[in-house]
């Protein structure tokens, strides 16, 4: 959408000058050559990545590479889309959780929309499949014409059946504007591999085993799945990715188990979720103690405070990062969906402390790296080396 947008530039300018010259009186022949030229040097000038992306991301078999595309939380951020993790490698394009303001990153960053083949989802809260019916059209707007492959736990049919359904009058609009040459529809409708985890049924303790098992594979590309600790939210999973010899782990949202640092272990990457317990209760605290009037809103800051509580039981904190990076040694750990988030230099700082500082005193010989996590970051992982390259989109 980054050209279309650099088309909405430029066209805005171009109204303003046709309003002055309107009011000039100016011969409306003179208009023409205006336009003319004034559209084309703003798309060229604000199209700093080419429409279909970069297609270098799915030809290049010899690397694996882990976008962040969207790392944050399900309150609204103008500097983060909710959860979202670009992965390449073996040609495919995997898209893990599909939270809002993903399909806009996906534009904004360059990523090779038409080329998406799989989405992977971890649950099914609003902040991790939000944007599934955006990137379902998007990515066929842009020239997908394979079928996208979606996969998750119990529930994926329900949830992608029910955008397929509200996106269906869209899919038939433009096809009947564009024609069905240039949308073909056979490949609109994703196919959809839900899986049922071992024991879903019963519940989960964070020292419980949770082995991996496959969910997908093409030739030395593996995707393996393992279950995660997020009740009331049953079920829930992260995912492993593995790919010649380089590996990834999307942790999704989930108190720390055994199960993912047994994935994370001797891994290349390691996302995993994070939020401060502490700063959690001191915010609800400060909300709750609020002296305000009923009309200005004292039920609500009190409404708040219990749902930020309510957070803490089922998601992971600083120190439990801390613990799996000395366990498990991962060489990059990033944290997303983080709260607070690392939006200024005083919160890094704070962070940092509670983060990075008790990693890097970690002994041993292999040095666990961690790195916030930021839209747009990643990391390029050549295939058969130890190396991890940092660049942003």
């Amino acid at each position: 959408m980054l050209a279309l947008s650099a088309v909405c530039v430029s066209v805005t300018v171009v109204v303003g000058l046709v309003a002055i010259a309107l009011q000039m009186d100016l011969d409306r022949p003179f208009l023409a050559p205006l336009v003319s030229t004034l559209v084309p040097l703003g798309v060229k000038r604000n199209s700093k990545k080419p429409i279909v992306g970069d297609r270098t991301l799915v030809t290049d078999l010899e690397q694996l590479v882990v976008v962040m595309t969207g790392t944050g939380t399900p309150v609204a951020d103008p500097d983060r889309a909710a959860q979202g993790i670009s992965v390449f490698a073996s040609g495919e394009y995997l898209l893990f959780d599909t939270g809002p303001g993903v399909a806009e990153n996906m534009a904004a960053q360059g990523m090779p929309r038409g080329a998406l083949t799989h989405v992977f989802f971890t649950h099914y809260h609003s902040d991790h499949i939000g944007d599934f019916g955006e990137v379902m059209t998007t990515s066929w707007v842009f020239g997908r014409t394979q079928t996208l492959q979606t996969h998750g736990p119990e529930g994926l049919k329900r949830v992608v059946g029910g955008f397929a359904q509200a996106y269906g009058p869209d899919m038939v609009y433009r096809r009947a504007h564009h024609t069905a040459a240039l949308m073909p529809t056979d490949n609109w409708m994703p196919s959809m591999n839900e899986f049922t985890l071992p024991d879903a049924d019963m519940n989960m303790t964070s020292s419980d085993p949770a082995p991996l098992f496959d969910v997908y594979s093409k030739g030395d590309l593996k995707v393996q799945a393992f279950r995660a600790h997020h009740e009331p939210v049953i079920p829930a999973v992260g995912y492993k990715v593995s790919y010649k010899g380089r590996s990834v782990v999307i942790g999704g949202d989930s108190v720390m188990t055994k199960g993912h640092k047994d994935a994370c272990r001797d891994v290349d990457v390691c996302i995993l979720d994070a939020i401060h317990h502490k700063v959690i209760e001191v915010t609800a605290e400060t909300f709750q103690n609020m002296e305000l009037p009923e009309d200005q809103g004292a039920s609500q800051y009190a409404r708040v405070s219990k749902m930020l509580l309510d957070t803490i039981d089922y998601h992971s904190a600083p120190w439990d990062l801390v613990e799996l990076a000395k366990e498990s040694r991962p060489s990059l750990v990033i944290p997303i969906h983080m709260v607070p988030s690392p939006t200024n230099p005083l919160m890094k700082r704070l962070l940092t402390t509670y983060y990075r500082e008790p990693i890097e005193r970690l002994p041993g010989k292999r040095n666990t790296e961690i790195k916030f996590g930021e839209d747009g970051m990643a990391f390029v992982l050549p295939v058969n080396s130890q190396e991890i390259q940092e660049k942003r989109y």
